[in-house]
């Protein structure tokens, strides 16, 4: 008999210690549609031999530099008799997981047993510094104050070479990554992590993109996410920021105006001999500065206040699909800069992402209805050097 699950949530230790003891019977899950699910946890070793688990228990304590992997089975009773039907979400503390088979599957993901009849989570456990903890990735880790030092400012006529450096007050190792665009480019020109030399031209504009990533002799960064962050200096000055949409990525931009090089002046070359000013041609002695009127006012400056960008939103509901694209959502007219964009609810980001060209992509363990996302689209002006910003509200119904 095939029995639908519907939501399914998993509860139990995301992580541990070096030293902590592995305890199978601290995984409990339940499903919205099924009241006897089972739930089966075991730890095995690299090679797949079961260390401890629900139906064998032992203490085992785990050690730093080893293996492991960490097997969740869920069934519907505690017999054969049942196999699953129908799946309509996965949770893993509050973490969504995806199917295997899906579309678009990410970093978490599940799996059915033979003929259906379980429901399997399996995942490789390591140590990582950044959390010192032993599990499958690190989540959330939290940096504190980032701060990148590096040149800025780039001559024409001269080599991109960004030599940039990140540290936080959290002590974690970080890698800075550059992009550098070109005005009216949409692809960069400069990519650090494949570098190439690129000569400025006098004149033009560029935007640099500095993202800051962490990173360990035993991490990946792209397993690594964001928690807080506190702020985020850039040469002494603190800076806006952002996270990219995987949440691996803490990042700014600038831009500048390639000038010209400027020429060194060789200093003139010095009298071996040099004889006393004669007084009738020597330069008269310098005037005394005239001191300024303490009591006159200098003449205010106009202050331009923060502009807000012609955004235009669709005026009907824009319908869409789990798992799909929807392009047009958002319109922006007469941008003077780059436009990025970015959803501004906690919530509404596990439900929907947002690329830079402002096309949204549902999530595909979405329920039917009608959702309400508000986005903030914005841009730095490049003439006036101010960021123009604005919060719209698209409303999609996901069928």
């Amino acid at each position: 008999e095939n029995l639908d699950l519907g939501d399914v949530t998993i509860t139990g230790p995301a992580s541990y210690k070096v030293g902590e003891v592995f305890d199978a019977s601290k995984y409990s899950a339940t499903s919205s549609k099924v009241k006897n699910l089972a739930v089966f946890a075991a730890l095995q070793n690299e090679k797949g031999e079961v260390l401890s688990s629900s139906e064998d228990p032992k203490s085992v304590t785990l050690e730093k530099g080893k293996v492991y992997r960490r097997v969740i089975s869920l069934r519907i009773g505690k017999a054969s008799d049942y196999y699953i039907g129908d799946v309509d979400s996965v949770k893993f503390n509050k973490l969504v997981y995806d199917d295997v088979d899906g579309e678009n599957p990410g970093d978490y993901t599940y799996d059915f047993g033979v003929d259906k009849n379980s429901l399997i989570i399996i995942e490789t456990f390591n140590y990582y510094s950044a959390t010192d903890s032993i599990c499958y990735l690190p989540g959330e880790v939290k940096p504190g104050v980032i701060t990148v030092t590096g040149k800025e400012g780039w001559n024409a006529a001269g080599k991109f070479d960004p030599q940039f450096t990140a540290t936080c007050t959290k002590g974690y190792q970080m890698s800075v990554h550059t992009y550098l665009f070109k005005k009216g480019e949409e692809d960069p020109v400069y990519n650090s992590a494949k570098p190439k030399d690129f000569t400025l031209e006098e004149g033009e504009e560029y935007t640099v993109n500095v993202g800051v990533y962490f990173k360990g002799s035993d991490l990946d960064y792209d397993h690594c996410c964001f928690g807080n962050v506190d702020a985020f200096v850039m040469n002494g000055e603190s800076v806006k920021w952002w996270l990219s949409e995987e949440q691996n990525r803490c990042e700014c931009e600038y831009e500048f105006t390639a000038e010209k090089a400027k020429e060194v002046e060789k200093p003139a070359p010095e009298d071996p001999d040099p004889k006393p000013a004669d007084p009738k041609t020597a330069d008269p002695a310098p005037k005394t500065p005239a001191v300024e009127d303490p009591k006159k006012e200098e003449p205010k400056q106009e202050v331009t206040p923060e502009q807000k960008p012609a955004v235009s939103v669709v005026d009907k509901t824009v319908k869409g699909k789990k798992g799909k694209k929807i392009k047009g959502a958002i319109t922006v007219n007469d941008a003077k800069g780059k436009v990025t964009y970015k959803i501004v609810s906690a919530k509404q980001k596990k439900n929907f992402k947002i690329n830079n060209k402002g096309v949204i992509t549902l999530k595909k363990n979405l329920k039917k209805g009608t959702y309400k996302v508000k986005v903030q689209v914005s841009y730095k002006d490049k003439n006036t050097k101010k960021k123009v910003s604005k919060k719209v509200t698209v409303k999609i119904t996901v069928k």
